[in-house]
């Protein structure tokens, strides 16, 4: 059975998500002003991210499945990118190793039993 409160680790996932998103359109209206693409993209990106981070509070499973998939593919190409060895990994070692920590840390949360039974 579903409990009518969200747990404080999914609501702190959920803010950050969208604070991100947020961060997403902003920078996404910059970069539309030169008149590119990628600005279209970013904005589409961080609705998507205010979106899933909104369902994630209510706790709708398919916001837990998007974010664990999410985060599952956002460290396997962190990952292949550092034991790639490229260039650009290199040089933010450290912000790769931070994205890394949370990556795990937020798929290892979500896949607890009593996290993921408050999706079922």
């Amino acid at each position: 059975m579903r409990s009518l409160c969200c747990p404080r680790g999914v609501r702190i996932i959920a803010a950050l998500e969208i604070l991100c998103g947020i961060g997403c359109v902003i920078l996404g209206l910059v970069v539309l002003l030169s008149a590119t693409v990628n600005g279209l993209l970013l904005i589409g990106y961080g609705v998507v991210l205010i979106a899933m981070g909104g369902a994630l509070e209510a706790l709708h499973s398919w916001a837990w499945w998007g974010n664990v998939l999410t985060n599952a593919v956002l460290l396997s190409g962190i990952l292949i990118e550092v034991l790639m060895d490229s260039p650009s990994a290199s040089d933010i070692l450290f912000s790769n190793i931070i994205s890394i920590a949370l990556d795990i840390g937020i798929i290892v949360y979500l896949l607890t039993p009593g996290v993921r039974s408050q999706f079922s």
